[in-house]
C-alpha cells in the first residue's frame, strides 16, 4: 500500500489542474460547446496529464540528489521510498499510454501525437542536460508547457488556432514561473546562517533585483498580449468587441496583485498551489469568468 502510494505522489496529481488548459479552446475558440464535448474534454484532459505525469517521474530521478540535500520529503526517489528503476518503468508506462490514447482517441492523430513528444522530448532534455541552470532556456522550456497544452487542446478539437491565445499564454506562464523563481530566492534568503552562505554561492546578490526586472517585463507583456488578443478578429468574432474588453481589469489586476505578493515576500512557494488558494486571485478569476460570460452570452443573442 506504501509503494502504491509513493508511485501515485511520484506522478504529482495535484499538479494535474494545470491541465486545465488542455480545455480552454472550448473557452476562447470553439464556438458549439455541447455536452458531448465533455467527453473530449476529460480524454483530453487523461491523455494530457499522463504525459505530463511521465515528465514528473523522470523529473524526479535526475533531480534526486539536489532534492536529497534539499530534504524535500515529498519527493519519493529522494527519500528513498521509489527506486530510479521502478519510476523509469513508471515513467515510461506513462507515456506509453498516453501515446496510445492520442492514437486510439485523437481525430487528429499525427499533430496530436507530434504536440505530445515534443513536449516530452523538451522536458526530457531539460532533466537530463540540468538545463535549469540556465535561467532563460529553462524557464522558457517550463513555461512551454501552458500554451503546448492549450495548442493540444485546439488540434485535438480540430479548430483554427488562436496565435495571440498561444502568445498570451506565454507570456502568462513565464510571469508565473518567474515569480515562482524570486519566491524561492526570497526562501532561501530566510534560511539559516550556513544555508545562507551555501545559497549566496550559486545565486549572486543581485539575482533577485534581476527576477524583479524580469517580472516587471514580463507582466507588462502579458497585459499587453492579452489585449491584442481581445483585438483580435478571431476574438471580437467569437466573444465580441465590447464587453470582452473590460476582462483586462480582473486580468490586469490579477497581474499587479501578483507582482506585489511577489515581491513584498508574500507570494511564497508554488506559483499553481497560490493561486488555487488565494482568495483574492479566486476573486478575480470569478469576476473575469462573469465579464467573459456576459460577453459571450451577448454576442451570441
Amino acid at each position: 500500500m506504501n509503494k502504491t502510494k509513493n508511485l501515485i505522489a511520484l506522478t504529482r496529481p495535484k499538479q494535474w489542474v494545470k491541465n486545465v488548459f488542455v480545455i480552454l479552446p472550448f473557452l476562447f475558440i470553439a464556438n458549439d460547446v455541447g455536452f458531448g464535448d465533455l467527453i473530449l474534454g476529460f480524454q483530453m484532459v487523461l491523455i494530457f496529464g499522463l504525459a505530463s505525469s511521465s515528465v514528473y517521474c523522470f523529473n524526479d530521478i535526475y533531480d534526486a540528489a539536489i532534492d536529497k540535500s534539499e530534504n524535500r520529503t515529498h519527493r519519493p526517489i529522494a527519500m528513498g521510498r521509489v527506486s530510479s528503476y521502478e519510476a523509469g518503468i513508471l515513467s515510461a508506462f506513462l507515456f506509453f499510454c498516453s501515446v496510445a490514447l492520442c492514437l486510439n482517441l485523437a481525430p487528429n492523430t499525427s499533430y496530436s501525437v507530434l504536440i505530445i513528444l515534443f513536449y516530452i522530448s523538451i522536458n526530457y532534455l531539460y532533466s537530463k542536460f540540468k538545463l535549469k541552470q540556465y535561467s532563460s532556456v529553462g524557464l522558457m522550456i517550463v513555461a512551454s508547457g501552458f500554451p503546448l497544452r492549450f495548442l493540444f487542446g485546439t488540434v485535438f478539437l480540430q479548430l483554427e488556432i488562436s496565435y495571440w491565445a498561444l502568445i498570451m499564454l506565454l507570456y502568462l506562464s513565464l510571469f508565473l514561473l518567474a515569480g515562482k523563481r524570486l519566491s524561492r530566492r526570497t526562501q532561501h534568503r530566510n534560511q539559516s546562517n550556513d544555508e545562507i552562505c551555501r545559497i549566496a554561492q550559486e545565486h549572486p546578490d543581485g539575482e533577485s533585483d534581476f527576477w524583479k526586472s524580469i517580472l516587471i517585463i514580463l507582466g507588462a507583456a502579458s497585459i499587453s498580449s492579452y489585449l491584442a488578443f481581445l483585438a483580435d478578429g478571431k476574438t471580437q468574432e467569437h466573444w465580441g468587441n465590447s464587453i470582452s474588453l473590460f476582462s483586462v481589469v480582473p486580468y490586469s489586476l490579477f497581474v499587479l496583485s501578483y507582482f506585489e505578493g511577489v515581491v513584498k515576500q508574500k507570494q511564497l512557494g508554488d506559483s499553481t498551489e497560490n493561486i488555487t488558494t488565494n482568495i483574492n486571485f479566486l476573486a478575480m478569476g470569478l469576476v473575469w469568468c462573469l465579464v467573459m460570460f456576459v460577453a459571450r452570452l451577448s454576442q451570441l443573442q
